[in-house]
């Protein structure tokens, strides 16, 4: 079962790609990413809004297998281990194909749009959290990728202003800017202005 689940299974991914995976949407509603049902039967991933969020939604590839939500979210958007009621539990206990359920993230899509529009031309990440409950509002990076076209991201260069490094997780950042956020968090919490 560990082999059958790991995001680059081939066949995992071939048996996965005639179920309709669930959506994938912001907070606000903006869908990020949903399955669009082809002649032949099977479902490919569709970004509506371009790539919005695209390090945040990842990418669902037969040759490079899932990335970000789309991976760690997986067991939800394919259905696979649906458990919301008795039917769909039984389903999914006994292996039953279903459509997948949505993901809705806490990313607010005017928000993020305007943080991927603050990096244009730019290397570099912005995360903004709700300094109130921690839920991550945008998270973007710079440069970004095509998630509807994968194939041609990855075989692209930096030089080339494409990149599939997720500066806002996978990068290291000296401590002083993130303490800049804390003494503002904690300036706001005591009333000092």
């Amino acid at each position: 079962n560990y082999y059958q689940n790991m995001p680059g299974n081939n066949h995992t991914l071939a048996k996965e790609s005639r179920t309709e995976r669930g959506t994938i949407s912001t907070y606000d509603g903006v869908i990020l990413a949903q399955s669009v049902q082809q002649e032949d039967g099977t479902y490919v991933r569709s970004y509506p809004n371009g790539n919005l969020a695209a390090h945040v939604v990842g990418y669902v590839s037969q040759q490079y297998g899932t990335t970000a939500i789309e991976s760690v979210m997986n067991d939800t958007l394919t259905g696979s281990k649906d458990y919301s009621s008795w039917n769909n539990a039984i389903a999914s206990l006994a292996g039953q194909t279903q459509p997948g359920n949505t993901a809705k993230l806490t990313i607010d899509s005017r928000i993020q749009s305007a943080a991927e529009q603050a990096l244009s031309g730019m290397s570099g990440a912005i995360v903004v959290l709700d300094p109130r409950t921690g839920a991550v509002l945008a998270s973007a990076t710079a440069p970004s990728y095509d998630n509807n076209d994968v194939d041609a991201s990855i075989s692209a260069t930096e030089e080339s202003g494409v990149s599939m490094y997720d500066r806002a997780t996978q990068a290291l950042y000296t401590p002083g800017s993130t303490f800049k956020v804390i003494t503002l968090a904690a300036a706001l919490d005591t009333g000092a202005s």
